[in-house]
């Protein structure tokens, strides 16, 4: 990865760590139902196989 890449990089992950602080209670929750949902979907894709 070139310099300017690794740049853009840090940059867009500072940015998140910002963004992040800024997203209200039910955001996150709902995040945090959708990313139980997916590892359930994967738990029986992967049970199931």
């Amino acid at each position: 990865m070139s310099q300017r890449a690794d740049g853009r990089a840090l940059d867009r992950k500072n940015q998140a760590a910002y963004e992040s602080r800024d997203i209200s209670v039910a955001d996150a929750k709902m995040c945090v139902r959708q990313a139980d949902l997916l590892v359930d979907a994967a738990r029986q894709r992967i049970l199931s196989s």
